[in-house]
């Protein structure tokens, strides 16, 4: 099975876990940008439009112990049609029902997500990426219009026991692992929906 085990937590600072990370790991860069995640029911499928220049989907196939597995479903650049955008999704029945003719851009898109249910909440981002052994780690800064000021912090590979033995160095033991997708939701929860043709 294709993919990857993830951990992720969230905090308003983290900084125990920040400082080992930023003194103790070898950075592999920086990034800052803007992600709009698409929320539908379920939070087994992650919609992200990556700072509205492309659309990908990750799907949560199942555990291993307390990691996630998350697969690599689909990628498309935009603007692109309809009919292109439906082929980078094969088989995947929650994707909107789009025009194969017409020539989505961001916008377009966001609107019809959210006309078929789907809630976009945008979150931008200030990553910075580790290397350990096997693994990737990775610290993010995040802003909302729910949260101004918050953090995560993720760890990810192909090994449970590589990744045991790295959360036990950042200090992650008794955390709960939560996906982006389901924080969100969680945090988003109280908050009034927007109107359903509002394009965000």
């Amino acid at each position: 099975m294709s993919g990857r085990l993830e951990f992720r937590i969230f905090g308003p600072e983290l900084a125990k876990q920040r400082n080992i990370l930023s003194t103790q790991f070898r950075s592999r860069g920086k990034e800052t940008r803007s992600d709009l995640y698409f929320l539908g029911r379920h939070h087994s499928l992650s919609y992200k439009l990556r700072d509205s220049a492309a659309l990908d989907l990750k799907e949560l196939v199942g555990h291993e112990g307390k990691y996630e597995h998350w697969r690599p479903c689909g990628y498309c650049d935009l603007p692109d049609t309809g009919k292109a955008i439906v082929a980078a999704f094969p088989g995947n029945a929650a994707l909107p029902d789009l025009r194969h003719g017409f020539e989505y851009h961001a916008p377009e898109l966001t609107a019809e997500f959210v006309r078929n249910g789907f809630r976009a909440v945008l979150v931008q981002k200030s990553r910075e990426r580790f290397c350990s052994e096997r693994c990737l780690a990775e610290i993010t800064r995040l802003t909302t219009d729910f949260s101004a000021d918050y953090w995560t912090i993720a760890i990810e590979g192909s090994n449970a026991a590589d990744l045991d033995r790295l959360g036990s160095k950042l200090g992650l033991t008794g955390w709960e692992n939560q996906s982006f997708p389901a924080w969100i939701t969680a945090q988003v929860s109280t908050t009034p929906r927007p109107e359903k043709n509002s394009p965000i």
